[in-house]
């Protein structure tokens, strides 16, 4: 999930990348290694099979999940639509309150 997510809005390796392992230190403690995946294997249906996995989780765990995905969709500084509702969509998925990463002004 997180590499699809690091793939969505960022269009340059570098950036996919960047994204990709602000997400993944927000999961360090795990004590997984976690690798980008080619965006070519982050299909739809490989998504839907770590969310129902994912959702097998305790809630302390997809809670940071969750917030790992946020920091990959914020890498960049900007959160475009498109990264929002992706995101919005896996909280819901996964029963999640959407961590605060847009301030407001």
């Amino acid at each position: 999930i997180l590499s699809g997510f690091a793939h969505v809005g960022h269009e340059d390796t570098a950036s996919t990348e960047h994204a990709f392992r602000q997400g993944a230190a927000c999961l360090k403690e795990l004590g997984k290694n976690l690798k980008l995946l080619p965006y070519s294997e982050c299909t739809l249906g490989e998504m839907d099979a770590a969310v129902a996995e994912l959702a097998q989780a305790t809630a302390p765990l997809r809670m940071k999940v969750v917030n790992a995905l946020a920091h990959t969709v914020g890498a960049d500084g900007e959160v475009t639509i498109q990264e929002a509702e992706l995101l919005r969509a896996f909280a819901d998925m996964l029963d999640c309150p959407i961590p605060p990463f847009v301030q407001s002004s």
